[in-house]
């Protein structure tokens, strides 16, 4: 009788011996995709320096997809 197989989740142990689940991992990308989008407009963040809007832009045309 051959022994069931154990499905392994690949857990990224942290400083402080706190894991991160993957699910968590994927909602702290697209947390941090949602702010750079929101960093780009000008009306949601007025006082956001151009510097950085263009630099949030710029980090979006290559932060992955859905």
């Amino acid at each position: 009788m051959a022994l069931p197989t154990i499905k392994k989740t690949k857990i990224i142990q942290h400083q402080g011996g706190k894991m991160t689940l993957p699910i968590e991992r994927t909602n702290a990308v697209l947390n941090v995709e949602r702010f750079l989008m929101d960093l780009r407009d000008p009306k949601k963040y007025p006082r956001v320096p151009k510097a950085v809007r263009e630099e949030a832009h710029r980090l979006l045309r290559h932060y992955p997809s859905k």
